[in-house]
C-alpha cells in the first residue's frame, strides 16, 4: 500500500487522480471537515458518530498496527505523518 492508496478522509483536489501520492499539506482541517462532515457522507449518522468512528479508524496505533506490515518501509514514516496530521484535526 502506497501514500496515495490509503483512502485519507478528504475528497481528492481536482486533477489528482486516485493511487497518486497526496501531499500532506492538503490533510488539513478544512478539507478532512468538507469531507467528514458532508450532508453527501453517511447521511443517516450525527455529526458526533461520524467523528467518534473517524477517531477509531485513525487512532494512531490501531492505524499502526492494521498497515505498517503492507506499507513499504522507505514510505511508513510519512504514511505515518498523515495519520497523525488526520487525528490532530479530529482531536480539535
Amino acid at each position: 500500500v502506497r501514500l496515495g492508496e490509503i483512502p485519507w478522509p478528504v475528497k481528492r483536489p481536482p486533477g489528482h487522480p486516485h493511487g497518486e501520492e497526496l501531499p500532506l499539506w492538503f490533510l488539513s482541517l478544512n478539507n478532512i471537515r468538507s469531507f467528514l462532515l458532508s450532508p453527501d457522507h453517511f447521511v443517516v449518522k450525527s455529526n458526533r458518530v461520524r467523528l467518534r468512528e473517524a477517531l477509531l479508524i485513525w487512532h494512531p496505533d490501531r492505524f499502526e498496527s492494521r498497515l505498517k506490515a503492507k506499507v513499504p518501509p522507505e514510505e511508513w514514516e510519512r504514511v505515518f505523518e498523515g495519520c497523525q496530521a488526520v487525528i490532530r484535526v479530529l482531536n480539535d
